[in-house]
């Protein structure tokens, strides 16, 4: 239960084949606590217990990576959940956990998001965080969202905030695969309605208090030690973030309005 409510995801990877011991116990510990991480599951957290109302219902993340977020949409087992990652590295390593643990409700799928490859009309909520930049067609790859979403599906979707006409600046998102800087709230908006979907809300998905975390966890991360710096300032780091999901919450429960868009859209019908 404490693991759960300080670690809530990412203590699954204690049995990836990638991580060599130190990560596993790192894992085992810590899970997926980086502040950009941990704001995303609070986010998509409290919109999954926002806008779940029924008892069964399928779920699809694409771009599961390391398949953090998806094995904590699979502990409730009455959901099924697939997710989709295009590197095959990855997949493989979700699978194998997959296996260890005997998630029958949930499969990994090496897919491009913007290639239709799944099901139409097959789930009720889509998750997005942090992946449509890295997508060269990402109008496909939406009106790929859409088509597999069932009507009156949800899809929920964070990206960065920045200029789509442009190439990331930083040296780490170009080497993280970034095709373009992020998105600005009305070009998202655009291609979004483009590809068929009714907006609900629109918000931002990190406020003041994450993008300081944000920002000394990555600067601390890049003064390297006899032991990692920012495992000193981890407890600082998950301060900040915790304190900003308080704020969250007295906002009655949606995230402040300062980087990061975070649109809910659905699919009409249902």
């Amino acid at each position: 239960m404490f693991d759960r409510l300080l670690f809530p995801y990412g203590s699954e990877l204690r049995y990836s084949c990638r991580l060599n011991a130190k990560g596993k116990i790192i894992y085992a510990l810590f899970g997926e606590t980086f502040p950009g991480y941990l704001n995303r599951f609070f986010v998509n957290r409290r919109i999954s217990r926002k806008y779940n109302r029924s008892s069964r219902i399928n779920i699809l993340e694409i771009g599961s990576a390391n398949g953090a977020y998806a094995f904590w949409l699979s502990r409730d087992r009455k959901h099924t959940v697939v997710a989709l990652e295009s590197d095959k590295v990855l997949v493989d390593d979700c699978d194998h956990i997959k296996q260890k643990l005997n998630r029958n409700n949930l499969s990994f799928i090496c897919a491009d998001a913007s290639t239709e490859l799944l099901k139409k009309d097959g789930f009720d909520i889509v998750f997005s965080t942090h992946v449509l930049e890295h997508i060269p067609d990402d109008r496909a790859a939406l009106i790929n969202a859409f088509n597999i979403l069932k009507p009156g599906g949800l899809l929920i979707i964070q990206v960065p905030y920045g200029d789509p006409h442009k190439k990331p600046s930083r040296e780490e998102d170009i080497r993280g695969g970034h095709v373009r800087e992020g998105y600005t709230e009305e070009d998202l908006l655009h291609k979004l309605e483009h590809a068929g979907f009714e907006i609900i809300s629109m918000t931002g998905s990190i406020g003041r208090i994450g993008r300081l975390a944000y920002r000394f966890a990555r600067g601390s991360a890049k003064l390297r030690f006899v032991i990692n710096l920012s495992f000193l300032m981890f407890p600082f780091t998950l301060a900040l973030i915790y304190l900003e999901q308080v704020v969250a919450f007295l906002r009655n429960r949606e995230p402040s309005f300062e980087h990061g868009p975070l649109v809910i859209a659905r699919s009409p019908g249902g």
